[in-house]
C-alpha cells in the first residue's frame, strides 16, 4: 500500500471556490495535503452549474469534478450530509457508495470518512469502499463529544475491526470544530492527553488535529473590517508542544476560511453583500462592502479589495495566486469577478499561508514534494 504522506488536511465544503482553489495549488504543494471535502445536502445552489443540486446530481458530477481539480490524489469524502432518508429514498445503493464508484470510473481517487455516530448505512458504505479499494486510508472522526462520553483505545480500536479495517491504514481525526479564546493551555494539556491514551506512537497510520476560530456571523456594516484571532493555530501550537517529547506526530487541520456548520440556505448567485476575507499570521481579516443586489451588482466589490490591498496585512500579488486575485480586482476597470472568485482568491492566499507556515514550523523535519513548483495563470472567472 502506498503511504498516505500529507502535512496539512484542510477541511473544506464542497464548493466551486474551495476546489478550485485547491486544484490550482495542486502542481506545486500536491502531495502535501489531504483534503478533506464536505459535500453538501441537497438543495444547496452550485455555481458550476449554476443551479440547486440533488443528491443524484452530486453522485454524477462529484468525481469528474475532483478529478479535473485534484487527479488521481487521495481527497478525503464525508458525505454524511447526503445520509439521511431523505436524501436516499429512490437511490439504489448509499450515495458514498454511489459517489466511490463514479469516482474510479472518472479517475480520481476518493477516501472515504466517517465518525463513531455514523448511520449503519454510512457505515456498510464506508466498509465496502474500504474492501473494495486496497490503496486508500480510513478517515475517522472523532469529536470532542467522544473524547467527553470516556472513549477508549479499545473501543476505538473494535471500531476500525468492525470495518474490516486496520490501524496502519487508519488516520484519525481530531476534530474541535468551532474552537474559542477560552480554549487555553488547560484545554489543549486535555486534548493532547486524550491523543496520547488513544494513539500509541506508530499505530495508526496518521493523526490529524483541528478546528477553527473563524466567526459564525461577522457583524459588519458595509464599509467596516474585523479582526478575528486565529485561535485554533495557538491551541495546535500547544497541542505540538505537549506531544513534542513522544514520538506522535500530528497533522495540522483547520477549516479554511470558514466556520464548520452544516451548508446554509441556498442564496442563489446573487450573495447578500460583497466582502473579502484574508488570513494573516495571527488572525483572519474580514473587510465588507454593500449589498450586490439592487442595482450595485458585482462592483460592490471593488472598494472592499482597494481597501484590503491597502491593508499593512495585505502581503501583495506576489505572495499567492489569491493575492494577485485580490490586487487585480481593486485595480481593474473592468473585472469584478463574482462570489465564486472572492471566495476563490480567499482560499488560494489561506492554503498557501498556512503551508508556508508549516514549512516553518517543521524546520529541517521539512521535505519538499517533488511536485512542479510552476505557479498557476490567473484565471478570470466571472462567478
Amino acid at each position: 500500500m502506498d503511504e498516505f504522506g500529507f502535512k496539512y488536511a484542510p477541511q473544506l465544503k464542497w464548493k466551486m471556490a474551495e476546489y478550485s482553489a485547491l486544484g490550482a495549488l495542486s502542481d506545486r504543494y500536491g502531495p502535501e495535503v489531504l483534503p478533506i471535502f464536505k459535500l453538501p445536502p441537497s438543495g444547496s445552489y452550485d455555481f458550476e452549474d449554476k443551479k440547486p443540486m440533488s443528491a443524484t446530481d452530486h453522485i454524477k458530477t462529484f468525481g469528474e469534478r475532483l478529478f479535473k481539480h485534484w487527479g488521481n490524489r487521495i481527497a478525503v469524502v464525508d458525505a454524511s450530509l447526503l445520509d439521511s432518508k431523505t436524501e436516499i429514498i429512490g437511490l439504489e445503493n448509499h450515495p458514498l457508495w454511489q459517489i466511490y464508484l463514479r469516482s474510479n470510473v472518472s479517475g480520481s481517487k476518493i477516501s472515504p470518512c466517517c465518525q463513531l455516530s455514523s448511520t449503519q448505512g454510512y457505515l456498510d458504505a464506508t466498509k465496502s469502499i474500504i474492501r473494495e479499494q486496497s490503496d486508500i486510508p480510513l478517515v475517522i472522526r472523532v469529536l470532542l463529544s467522544d473524547l467527553e462520553n470516556g472513549l477508549t483505545f479499545d473501543a476505538l480500536s473494535n471500531f476500525v475491526s468492525l470495518l474490516d479495517c486496520t490501524p496502519e491504514r487508519t488516520i484519525l481525526i481530531f476534530d474541535g470544530g468551532p474552537v474559542s479564546s477560552r480554549m487555553n493551555l488547560e484545554f489543549a494539556e486535555l486534548v493532547a492527553s486524550s491523543i496520547v491514551r488513544l494513539c500509541p506512537p506508530d499505530f495508526w497510520h496518521g493523526v490529524i488535529w483541528s478546528g477553527t476560530a473563524f466567526p459564525e456571523n461577522f457583524n459588519l456594516k458595509p464599509g467596516q473590517f474585523a479582526e478575528f484571532p486565529r485561535v485554533e493555530k495557538d491551541i495546535y501550537e500547544m497541542i505540538y508542544s505537549q506531544l513534542r517529547s513522544s514520538r506522535l506526530k500530528v497533522c495540522y487541520s483547520d477549516y479554511s476560511i470558514e466556520f464548520p456548520g452544516n451548508y446554509g440556505p441556498s442564496t442563489g448567485p446573487i450573495p447578500a453583500s460583497a466582502h473579502l476575507r484574508y488570513t494573516t499570521q495571527s488572525s483572519y481579516l474580514v473587510v465588507k462592502g454593500q449589498q450586490c443586489k439592487n442595482g450595485v451588482g458585482f462592483e460592490a466589490i471593488k472598494p472592499v479589495a482597494q481597501t484590503l490591498i491597502e491593508h499593512p496585512l495585505f502581503e501583495g500579488e506576489q505572495y499567492s495566486d489569491g493575492d494577485r486575485l485580490i490586487e487585480f480586482l481593486a485595480i481593474s476597470e473592468t473585472y469584478n469577478g463574482g462570489p465564486t472568485t472572492w471566495r476563490k482568491a480567499a482560499n488560494q492566499h489561506h492554503l498557501a499561508r498556512v503551508l508556508g507556515e508549516i514549512k516553518d514550523r517543521l524546520g529541517d523535519e521539512y521535505v519538499p514534494s517533488r511536485a512542479s513548483s510552476k505557479i498557476g495563470q490567473l484565471a478570470l472567472e466571472t462567478v
